[in-house]
């Protein structure tokens, strides 16, 4: 298991995807309820998400995406992604999923500044975005809080199962 971060004061650490962590991402990407926000419209296979993480092994630079699980202690919360990845534009997307049971306790927030510190300093990443839907206002609120702004909106852009919603793009960049 590799860790790219290391444990702070909150016990919060990111690190590789590993083939066991497979039922649990499974479950996640079939929450329906998160399928607006990650563009999803079907669930997914388990041997699906098994190819998925075994070819999560391969580098950020050569796959241009990658996930990582956000660890507490020793139990698996959530997970952040890295996709768009660019070494010559040097930018990259950012998302984050955070388990139900385990919202609201400033996790994201934490593993969202480890990602920037690791895109920044590992990747020399200058410029990082994240898309979300107009009625996501706590991702919305949690990508300010980390120096974000709101750069741009597609009005009536994804159609979330109900009706069509903007999106929304957050920018950080070095000055």
């Amino acid at each position: 298991m590799y860790y790219l971060s290391g444990m702070n004061a909150s016990q919060i650490c990111l690190r590789s995807i590993e083939l066991t962590d497979a039922p649990l991402l499974l479950r996640w990407e079939n929450d329906p309820k998160a399928w607006a926000s990650s563009g999803s419209y079907n669930p997914l296979s388990s041997a699906f998400v098994e190819a998925y993480v075994l070819s999560s092994n391969v580098s950020l630079v050569e796959r241009g995406q990658m996930s990582l699980v956000i660890q507490m202690q020793d139990e698996a919360v959530g997970y952040v992604q890295v996709s768009d990845y660019n070494a010559v534009e040097r930018r990259a997307a950012l998302g984050v999923y955070i388990a139900e049971l385990h919202r609201g306790r400033g996790i994201a927030t934490e593993a969202i500044r480890e990602l920037i510190q690791y895109l920044r300093q590992r990747m020399r990443c200058e410029h990082l975005y994240a898309t979300m839907l107009e009625s996501n206002t706590i991702s919305q609120h949690l990508f300010l809080k980390l120096g974000f702004v709101h750069t741009a909106s597609l009005p009536h852009w994804q159609w979330t199962g109900e009706r069509y919603e903007a999106l929304y793009y957050y920018q950080l960049w070095s000055e």
